[in-house]
């Protein structure tokens, strides 16, 4: 009897083995997840993990293994690495000898990138079918003309599909592949008449989505002026799926790919992979407010009510100006205020927000030749339409947000965001909500570099004109 008799005779004598190994037909790779949603439900947990600890370690069997277990993490996960488990050659064999028409898919663990290619897709291919949806994985579309390869396929109970690309890091030097991506997207939809649904999930960490965001939105950009556009194109960072239902972060995070003229695509794009928009500064830290701040988050996130959100924004407002402070007695820096801001702005369910926040400050800047009203203008429009709608508050309410100028026959005066009610009813705090809120969102202007919105001014590299 050879090793590949034994194994198939050993797979049939287990519950669950046989079930379990076929789960990684899909990509070569598989967890704990997929098996629970393929093979049973949460009361097989126990001996699910038994089956994969079998699968792993059948030493005593006279065969080698057929899965090897591999701890992986994607980017803006927190908490212990995931376990993921590698279809190995011999189990590759085993899997075809059981039903060739798997076709599974062997996987080269040396590659880390196409590693960790594959495990994304392996999260995102879960998460559709624990919301009920069918999937798809690197599915083949042809058309007339030609054929697309998609990374995920989701068929949504409305016969509406949802194309997903999974991307990580990319370089200007491969720019010509994001450009070849839209192109062949664009001749698809044009050959099938109709608008894709695709979105990006991009396997980044906040600080390195800008630069990477900024060649897809060229590219993007390249293939819209060619002609006839049939792409509606979204995006989301994987860490935003974590702790969120998988439709709900899709349809509440997921951000437009917009057009962005050229030369303020490359002034985003000049940050450097793995920097953010400005050098990070280092602030003491502030940990003794964690307790009072993460109460204060968690109760905001379970009612969603605007008050609690202004419970939030004042409590961060007042770590450094409450009561006798040096911040606003020696006009000291409001550093406990902007740790607690940081670290609130980098919260996994804010950080698509962020990132948008992000890349609309960094446009505004680069446009030196804007003039002063419509800046204001521009810059209420991202406040309201990424920080405040975000938190679910809308323009034409009583809560009023403005942008106050530098006024030239005032030496003290700069650019500040003022918030006010328009209401009179009474309440003691709603004054000092005001402020708290105002002084959120001027932060973002007044400390670019620490808050990542941006560069100051005298800070920017100077651009060389080449030789006409």
């Amino acid at each position: 009897m050879t090793d590949y008799d034994r194994a198939l005779q050993a797979l049939t004598e287990g519950e669950l083995r046989e079930g379990v190994l076929k789960t990684c037909r899909h990509f070569g790779i598989t967890n704990q997840d997929l098996a629970l949603i393929e093979c049973g439900g949460e009361p097989n947990l126990r001996l699910i993990r038994s089956t994969f600890d079998w699968l792993s370690k059948p030493n005593a069997m006279g065969f080698s293994a057929l899965l090897d277990p591999m701890p992986m993490r994607l980017e803006g996960r927190k908490g212990r690495p995931q376990q993921a488990y590698l279809l190995t050659s011999f189990g590759r064999q085993v899997l075809f000898r059981l039903d060739p028409s798997l076709k599974p898919r062997g996987i080269n663990p040396k590659d880390g990138k196409d590693l960790t290619h594959r495990f994304t897709q392996l999260d995102v291919f879960t998460r559709a079918l624990r919301n009920g949806w069918q999937a798809e994985v690197e599915k083949v579309i042809p058309y007339k003309g030609g054929e697309v390869r998609c990374d995920v396929v989701i068929h949504r109970p409305d016969d509406s599909d949802l194309y997903i690309e999974i991307e990580q890091e990319l370089t200007r030097n491969n720019a010509a592949r994001a450009r070849e991506k839209f192109r062949n997207w664009q001749a698809y939809a044009l050959a099938r008449d109709f608008v894709p649904d695709m979105i990006f999930v991009f396997n980044l960490p906040d600080s390195n989505l800008a630069s990477t965001l900024a060649i897809w939105l060229e590219s993007l950009d390249t293939i819209r002026e060619t002609g006839d556009f049939s792409l509606d194109v979204r995006y989301i960072l994987i860490g935003v799926l974590e702790g969120q239902p998988f439709e709900h972060a899709l349809s509440s995070f997921g951000l437009w790919m917009e057009p962005i003229e050229s030369d303020d695509i490359r002034d985003a794009a000049s940050i450097l992979p793995g920097q953010s928009a400005a050098s990070e500064v280092w602030l003491p830290d502030a940990s003794e407010l964690l307790p009072e701040f993460e109460r204060l988050v968690d109760r905001y996130a379970n009612t969603e009510d605007p008050r609690d959100f202004f419970d939030l924004m004042h409590f961060i407002h007042q770590a450094s100006y409450g009561r006798d402070s040096d911040t606003f007695k020696k006009s000291k820096l409001p550093e406990k205020s902007l740790w607690l801001l940081r670290r609130y702005l980098n919260l996994p369910e804010n950080q698509g927000m962020y990132e948008k926040l992000k890349l609309a400050l960094i446009w505004v800047q680069s446009r030196g030749s804007m003039g002063l009203i419509m800046l204001r203008n521009t810059i209420c429009g991202i406040l309201w339409n990424i920080f405040l709608k975000h938190h679910k508050l809308a323009m034409g309410g009583n809560l009023q947000v403005t942008l106050e100028t530098p006024d030239y026959l005032n030496f003290n005066s700069s650019f500040e965001v003022k918030v006010r009610f328009s209401d009179t009813v009474e309440d003691t705090k709603r004054n000092e909500y005001c402020i708290a809120l105002a002084w959120v969102m001027t932060a973002f202007f007044w400390y670019p570099e620490i808050l990542e919105t941006g560069t100051q001014p005298w800070e920017k590299k100077s651009k060389k004109k080449g030789k006409g």
